[in-house]
């Protein structure tokens, strides 16, 4: 089955694009230029993903959408379902020439990510959520400094702990 996500990202040119094209159809004056457009459409997202990286917040997106956020996930190694989440540890795998999972013990044993709830939205289904290199990065950061509780992911509910 191919997958079905749209394959292009939408930048803030399409997304001014989009916003300058409704005030001209409906024919009124732009409120604003297109270098403030981008200034606050990119101070938004900094300002949500701030909050959902060093705060442990989660975002609900418009328009019933779903809603996004950090979620931890427990690996418990005597059940199949968690081994599937864990990675091959390569630095093992190049010193030694034997396969071993990273089992993650910087972070007492857990998995995090950035998790897209979608619900039951089949709009939301055509669309991939993919974080940018910086907030994985400072994810990391945040993770090993262990000053924000994130939620735990157990199946499809949210528990906070």
């Amino acid at each position: 089955m191919k997958n079905k996500c749209i394959k292009s990202d939408l930048t803030n040119t399409a997304l001014w694009n989009y916003f300058k094209d409704g005030y001209v159809k409906s024919g009124k004056k732009i409120p604003i230029d297109r270098q403030t457009y981008t200034k606050v459409i990119s101070e938004f997202n900094a300002e949500v993903n701030r909050q959902m990286v060093h705060e442990g917040r989660f975002f609900k997106i418009p328009y019933s959408l779903g809603i996004v956020g950090v979620v931890k996930r427990r690996i418990d190694l005597t059940k199949k379902d968690s081994i599937k989440f864990l990675r091959m540890d390569f630095g093992e795998f190049n010193r030694t020439g034997i396969r071993t999972l990273h089992i993650n013990e910087h972070t007492d044993g857990c998995y995090f990510q950035f998790k897209w709830f979608k619900g039951d939205n089949a709009v939301a289904r055509l669309y991939k959520y993919a974080p940018a290199f910086h907030l994985k990065r400072d994810l990391v950061a945040t993770i090993l400094s262990k000053k924000v509780i994130f939620r735990e992911y157990i199946g499809k509910e949210i528990y906070i702990k």
